[in-house]
């Protein structure tokens, strides 16, 4: 709708002010700039929902085992709230099945985690309207301070391959204890 408005203006400024006017061009011009930045905006808007509403699949090959690990991943439909340096995006739920490291269930974000994995860490989850659950964490091998693995991962697939929804409360690095929520549009289909 605002764009129908400023392409309106565009038309109404070009015809009162007349195309050979260099202030009303200057005016046209700048409306137009406007109009492009709103679609470019709103063309970014629908590409996070896009992404947010469907699983993405990858696979790693590793030709010297003959082994594939296969990745599921989906973005959250809310924003990690962090600070600066870092910048407020979505959070990344991936399922990764490895012939090395069997089934992971792992969380990434643009920030730092808290978790203090040495005092049995966790992580609260709730599944659609089900009860919280509580889920064991851990921190990953090379301690990527924006990753974190969620233990019982077999439990957790199981849960999320029944929902529509799964909300996660995780420790993030002055922002305290953020619920960051999935929809989810099927289950993840990796085996």
């Amino acid at each position: 709708m605002k764009i129908m408005m400023m392409g309106a203006a565009v038309m109404v400024a070009l015809g009162v002010a007349g195309c050979e006017d260099p202030e009303a061009a200057a005016v046209s011009a700048s409306v137009k700039a406007s109009v492009a930045e709103m679609e470019a905006a709103k063309a970014k808007e629908a590409e996070q929902a896009a992404a947010a509403s469907a699983w993405n699949y990858t696979t790693d090959r590793d030709e010297m085992r003959d082994a594939e690990t296969k990745f599921a991943s989906l973005y959250s439909v809310t924003e990690v709230p962090v600070q600066w340096p870092y910048t407020p995006r979505p959070a990344e739920l991936t399922i990764r099945r490895s012939p090395q490291y069997g089934l992971d269930v792992i969380i990434q974000i643009d920030g730092q985690f808290t978790c203090h994995f040495g005092s049995r860490e966790s992580v609260s989850v709730k599944f659609d309207d089900g009860p919280v659950q509580s889920f064991p964490c851990a921190e990953p091998a090379d301690g990527s301070p924006g990753v974190l693995f969620i233990n019982r991962s077999q439990g957790f697939l199981t849960a999320l391959k029944g929902a529509k929804k799964v909300i996660i409360e995780m420790p993030v690095y002055e922002a305290g204890q953020v619920q960051v929520t999935w929809e989810i549009p099927t289950p993840p289909e990796i085996s």
